[in-house]
């Protein structure tokens, strides 16, 4: 049952927030205000906050779905394996208690299981979200990558934007 009132939670969290950035972005004043600011510290914040905001905010756009994609879900991934394990735990207290040690070992094995792996995707997840953060403040810090039409060349210009 707490499950469930998780899931909805998140969801309607993550309803607002959507309904939040597309309201934002239907007012082109405040979107000029406040996504055509570069500072590299702005960008790495905004993606702390949200995955892929400060990519959004240097106008990668397909750069940005693809970080927001991969926190939400793997938000997602770590709450539900946080309750499968809390939900284990319970499962095994509840039978050691009762005296059924033999089952109640089972469940600690399970438990145990549950708990790497809920460390497992923590751990990615914290990294990603390191990750997504520094290439916000690369890409409004460093890189302007350009394609030269003649040549069909690319081109990598590193310049410092402060």
């Amino acid at each position: 049952m707490e499950k469930n009132n998780t899931k909805k939670s998140f969801g309607k969290i993550l309803s607002g927030l959507i309904i939040f950035l597309f309201i934002f972005n239907l007012n082109t004043n405040a979107e000029k205000l406040f996504w055509q600011n570069k500072k590299p510290l702005i960008a790495g914040f905004k993606s702390l906050i949200i995955p892929g905001l400060g990519q959004l905010s240097n106008k990668k756009y397909i750069k940005s779905g693809i970080f927001f994609a991969l926190g939400v879900g793997g938000t997602f991934l770590s709450v539900n394996e946080y309750h499968d394990m809390q939900n284990e735990f319970k499962l095994y207290s509840d039978l050691f208690s009762k005296g059924d040690i033999l089952l109640a070992n089972e469940h600690y094995d399970r438990y145990i299981n549950k708990y790497t792996l809920f460390q497992y995707t923590l751990t990615v997840l914290i990294t990603f979200w390191i990750v997504n953060s520094i290439d916000a403040v690369f890409d409004a810090h460093f890189i302007n990558v350009e394609l030269d039409q003649k040549k069909k060349t690319l081109k990598l210009y590193i310049e410092k934007k402060f």
